[in-house]
């Protein structure tokens, strides 16, 4: 394993923009000069415009998609840079 991981996080979500917003936030300040390299992608079951802009906002990766957590995770796993998934 490299000595500086690269990681994808991946979150499911549907209808969470309060909760995801707080996580988003604590998620960047995570990264935030940390020696791990990362990206977070966010499925969206709910395709809702309001998260699509949270996550514009956020910087990260929106993927609109069907209420199926197991689908949301597979979708995002699919669009992940890194072999580390989170």
């Amino acid at each position: 394993m490299p000595e500086h991981p690269a990681v994808s996080v991946i979150i499911p979500c549907w209808h969470d923009e309060q909760a995801l917003a707080q996580l988003l936030d604590a998620a960047a300040a995570l990264f935030k000069g940390a020696t791990v390299d990362g990206e977070i992608i966010v499925a969206d079951g709910a395709s809702s415009e309001p998260c699509r802009l949270l996550c514009a906002r956020h910087g990260v990766t929106w993927l609109p998609t069907a209420p199926c957590r197991g689908m949301q995770l597979r979708l995002g796993a699919s669009h992940a840079r890194h072999p580390l998934l989170w």
